[in-house]
């Protein structure tokens, strides 16, 4: 059934609303990820292919992180 992948898209597209592409994110190995301007806030989008992996947001800001199902 493909109510796993409805539901990360629509959780993708309240998140994102009308956001513009800012740039790939490079560099980390097995992962892929872009950056939008939102308007209100900046967004990353970002999956591994391998696991779980950590991440450092270099951020003066709040961060708020929302997982592929919705949870924050």
């Amino acid at each position: 059934m493909p109510y796993p992948a409805i539901n990360s898209l629509n959780v993708l597209t309240d998140n994102l609303k009308d956001g513009k592409l800012l740039g790939r994110i490079n560099g980390v190995a097995d992962t892929e990820g872009y950056f939008f301007d939102c308007g209100e806030y900046d967004a990353a989008v970002i999956w591994t292919t391998n696991g779980s992996k950590n991440l450092q947001l270099h951020t003066d800001g709040n961060v708020s992180i929302v997982e592929l199902v919705g949870n924050s």
